[in-house]
């Protein structure tokens, strides 16, 4: 976001980086998990995702994705239907770097990364445990899990403004 307040194309890109890294990962794990905070298994997810700001003017974006990893160290590429890099991220315990075609970004943590990009998102704990099925609370968000086993998630941001509409289709293991 700018100092102005407008969310940056960029920006987009670096929360589809992030979100994508987190559904990725935890849509792949292979066994249930027994609670939120154990960490996901090595995991590959393919899919797509597309996020909506009703900022004014509106905003859109879409993507393809492949995650692979966990959500304390993995990589995550987006490209476009016709295989075009748009963003490259990794990121580990020392940080998060996402590369696009036009700029290389380093952030300390996840977490900062998707807070730089879309104000009010949802923190990646959170994004994780929506990908394994569970309906982690996050204040001002609501996720909609009735389709996860065919492979789609819905969340919404509920509280500020703007609002942001998240949809993930993933290929479900």
């Amino acid at each position: 976001m700018t100092a102005t307040g407008r969310w940056l194309p960029t920006a987009g890109v670096l929360f589809f980086a992030v979100l994508c890294t987190a559904l990725q990962t935890a849509c792949t794990t292979t066994t249930l998990k027994t609670s939120i905070n154990e960490p996901a298994t090595q995991s590959v997810w393919q899919g797509r995702i597309g996020i909506k700001v009703a900022s004014n003017p509106p905003q859109a974006f879409s993507a393809q994705f492949e995650l692979s990893g966990t959500s304390e160290e993995g990589n995550l590429a987006l490209s476009t239907p016709l295989g075009t890099s748009l963003a490259r991220m990794h990121w580990d315990a020392t940080g998060a770097s996402l590369r696009t075609t036009q700029e290389s970004t380093q952030f300390a943590t996840p977490d900062a990364m998707l807070q730089h990009s879309l104000a009010g998102a949802p923190p990646l704990s959170a994004l994780f445990s929506w990908l394994a099925g569970y309906d982690a609370a996050v204040p001002g968000w609501d996720v909609q899990l009735q389709d996860f086993a065919a492979g789609r998630i819905h969340a919404r941001q509920t509280k500020t403004a703007p609002g942001v509409d998240i949809s993930i289709v993933f290929e479900p293991r």
